[in-house]
């Protein structure tokens, strides 16, 4: 025998050997790699920056003016026109 062809996984270590018209299969897993979690080498410590504060992502005043303003138109078209959204609902659920 010269060459053969076996189908295993990339962890299975294989021998094969004949001798004396005994022929020898031996296939042994090799181990598996072992991740052992580790503290993290590198302390973090909070310091104290001297300086002004500076507060970055703040809206405008135009633009909490807008937030603003279209929460009350919201609130404004929600009264107006709750009590004809009930009716429809209201009616669609009398056809069932």
């Amino acid at each position: 025998m010269k060459a053969y062809n076996e189908l295993k996984s990339a962890g299975v270590e294989s021998s094969l050997s004949f001798d004396n018209g005994k022929l020898d299969y031996k296939a042994n897993a090799k181990h598996d790699t072992i991740y052992i979690p580790a503290k993290d080498s590198i302390i973090y410590v909070p310091k104290y920056v001297p300086g002004e504060t500076v507060y970055i992502n703040r809206l405008t005043w135009w633009q909490q003016a807008q937030i603003y303003l279209c929460r009350l138109l919201a609130v404004v078209l929600l009264i107006k026109y709750l009590p004809s959204i009930w009716k429809v609902i209201l009616k669609l659920l009398k056809r069932r």
